[in-house]
């Protein structure tokens, strides 16, 4: 790896980092630098702008999802243990989650905030997952349903992951986790069921 990428690779790593935890509009660059302990000037040879900054850090994301993907893929033999890794990759993560929600959750409802133009391509890895887990529910014997399936499940994800957030409980997740695995079995063991349905408001 040259110095120019490992320089690169770095205020990337750095502005996922800040962003994530504090938000895209509350990181300046001045706060990536000191963070990455790297020169201001560093980020203009790289990135024009904190918008270009960001396309990179979301491009980084992507590729680290696929990584996690691809890895279940091959570690995992059935539709239900790649399922299953794949929430426990979202919620069982060492407290990230309970600090911060998840990071493609808030930086989607951050950017959608803003009306940036941005926001498409966050939102990116949203689609990237449900479609993957679409396919997962697919084989497991739920073809007609995949794309239904693979929703409620990021939903049942995204809500566990804002609950543990905003009530500072870690519990929730691992609540969720095992209520997760229980549902995907029972969906196994019975191919035509669906979602449960929500009462109407």
């Amino acid at each position: 790896m040259t110095h120019d990428r490992r320089t690169r690779d770095e205020i990337v790593e750095a502005a996922h980092q800040l962003f994530y935890g504090h938000g895209f509009g509350h990181t300046s660059l001045s706060d990536i630098a000191c963070t990455g302990k790297l020169k201001k000037g560093n980020f203009f040879y790289h990135f024009k702008t904190k918008s270009e900054l960001l396309i990179a850090v979301i491009d980084s994301r992507l590729a680290r999802s696929v990584a996690l993907l691809s890895q279940l893929e091959m570690n995992a033999a059935s539709p239900m243990q790649r399922l299953m890794g794949f929430v426990r990759s979202q919620l069982d993560d060492q407290g990230e989650v309970l600090q911060h929600g998840c990071s493609v959750g808030t930086l989607c409802i951050e950017l959608a905030r803003m009306q940036s133009p941005v926001l498409q391509h966050a939102r990116e890895e949203f689609m990237l997952h449900q479609h993957w887990l679409a396919s997962q529910f697919a084989e497991m014997g739920h073809p007609d349903q995949g794309i239904t399936l693979a929703t409620h499940l990021l939903v049942r994800v995204q809500g566990a992951a804002i609950m543990a957030q905003a009530l500072e409980d870690p519990s929730i997740g691992a609540r969720e986790i095992s209520s997760i695995a229980c549902w995907l079995q029972d969906l196994a063991s019975h191919p035509a069921c669906a979602p449960p349905a929500h009462p109407a408001a």
